[in-house]
């Protein structure tokens, strides 16, 4: 299945993929469900393995491009590179500012994706309801595990590389959340690329490229053989996702790194007051979050049709 959308959207859908990756509690997978990108992402970063590394050897360029989608990877690597060097200093600055507001639109999206996530389950029943409740657990049981303490051994390295780039390819399973469980996250994609430390970020995306294709490998299979399963599964993860994103949370346990940096270990999630405006501004930044998801879908159909 190979998407007929113009590439600049390809790049436009990927640049929004690779900055869900980048914020906490966003997942990339999620985003790339919502657009409609996730099974050829999955698929086509299936194709690359061996058979394609003997196409790009031997020179059969065309062959090799055919094989891997090389039109649709070019188009995600673009748009996860213009995700880190734009957007992801405007979220920064955003969530920064305004973090009440920009959980609540991701809230409002990510709510809103679990509807259309969910019908692409063919068959409701007992076995598939099993797998949305089971997904929904696990998605859940991340938003209440504190985080471990920074570790730069390179074996580690390597293994925060293959965890974190979950996130874009498992829905509701943030890559950037899982770094902060582990203890990595400032380390890795704050201050190794802000101190460009090449042997850091080298075993970093190297444990990413082989958990990546390991990943997809895995997934591309049991979508192959158990699709509705895993839909199910998928939708339970994004569902339970709301949790970890849910707007109105504040840190009430911390600690203290061997850079002298308070590091958040837990926070308390509570109901706002009714009675305080910003409550109402979040809330509508919700509904704007959900109206964009259905507006996406309208006028996805009315392309199709």
């Amino acid at each position: 299945m190979r998407t007929s959308d113009p590439f600049y959207m390809l790049v436009i859908k990927a640049t929004l993929m690779g900055t869900g990756n980048i914020i906490p509690g966003v997942s990339g997978g999620t985003i790339a469900l919502v657009v409609g990108i996730y099974e050829e992402f999955i698929h086509s970063l299936k194709r690359v393995n061996l058979k394609a590394l003997k196409l790009l050897f031997k020179g059969e360029f065309a062959e090799f491009n055919n094989y891997v989608n090389g039109r649709f990877l070019l188009a995600m690597m673009l748009g996860i590179i213009l995700s880190v060097v734009l957007i992801a200093q405007l979220f920064e600055f955003l969530f920064r500012e305004y973090p009440i507001f920009i959980w609540s639109l991701f809230f409002g999206l990510i709510l809103g994706s679990v509807y259309f996530i969910g019908r692409n389950v063919e068959f409701w029943n007992r076995t598939t309801k099993f797998w949305l409740v089971l997904g929904l657990i696990i998605s859940v049981s991340f938003a209440f595990l504190p985080p471990a303490l920074e570790n730069r051994a390179w074996w580690y390295v390597l293994i925060c590389g293959a965890v974190s780039i979950s996130g874009m390819t498992l829905p509701g399973i943030s890559g950037s959340f899982l770094l902060i469980l582990m203890g990595n996250y400032e380390l890795l994609l704050i201050n190794a690329v802000t101190d460009l430390d090449i042997p850091l970020l080298s075993l970093f995306i190297l444990g990413s490229v082989l958990g990546l294709i390991g990943l997809s490998n895995l997934l591309a299979y049991i979508l192959e053989k158990r699709r509705d399963e895993t839909m199910a599964t998928l939708t339970g993860f994004v569902l339970g996702s709301t949790l970890i994103i849910w707007p109105w949370q504040k840190p009430v346990k911390s600690a203290i790194n061997d850079r002298g940096e308070e590091i958040v270990l837990l926070y308390k999630r509570y109901w706002p007051g009714l009675s305080d405006a910003s409550t109402w501004i979040a809330i509508l930044v919700m509904l704007v979050g959900l109206a964009l998801i259905f507006g996406l879908e309208f006028s996805a159909k009315r392309k199709e049709s």
